[in-house]
């Protein structure tokens, strides 16, 4: 029985999109933005929504492959994409993405046991457990951020 790992699990598809403590989800995070408003910048030292989106996609996805025992470490264009110009048809892609990331993770996830949890992630790194909770904090930080860069923009 998984227990801790089904708690991990909810948490993660409920920052996803569910009801969780902090209100706040990327489907909720997300609606309503165009391309348009996606790679708007409030100045030029930010991240605009679009990055962030494309950021945290991608750390779903390190988490991923950390969780498969492989340590890897995004290059900054994977981790920090530039992102000035979208199609609404390519802001929908990296939207997917992003959602797929959450159903990736969640399926790696799956094939931990409770046990694993204290173990190193893969060799020489910290936790499964400080990893996957650090992800799902990580998610909510960003996720504030592009809320609040939402109601600045729109």
């Amino acid at each position: 029985m998984n227990a801790e790992i089904n708690k991990i699990k909810t948490l993660i598809t409920e920052t996803a999109n569910g009801n969780n403590w902090t209100g706040i989800n990327a489907e909720q995070a997300l609606k309503d933005i165009s391309a348009e408003t996606a790679t708007k910048r409030i100045n030029s030292n930010h991240l605009n929504i679009a990055e962030l989106t494309a950021h945290l996609a991608c750390w779903n996805n390190v988490i991923s492959k950390r969780l498969e025992g492989v340590n890897y470490t995004p290059v900054i264009e994977e981790d920090f994409p530039v992102i000035n110009e979208l199609s609404g048809e390519q802001w929908q892609i990296l939207k997917q993405d992003f959602f797929n990331s959450f159903e990736i993770l969640i399926r790696a996830l799956s094939q931990k046991e409770d046990v694993s949890l204290d173990q190193p992630i893969f060799e020489e790194g910290t936790s499964v457990y400080r990893n996957v909770h650090g992800q799902v904090s990580h998610l909510h930080y960003h996720l504030g951020q592009i809320v609040l860069l939402k109601k600045i923009i729109i």
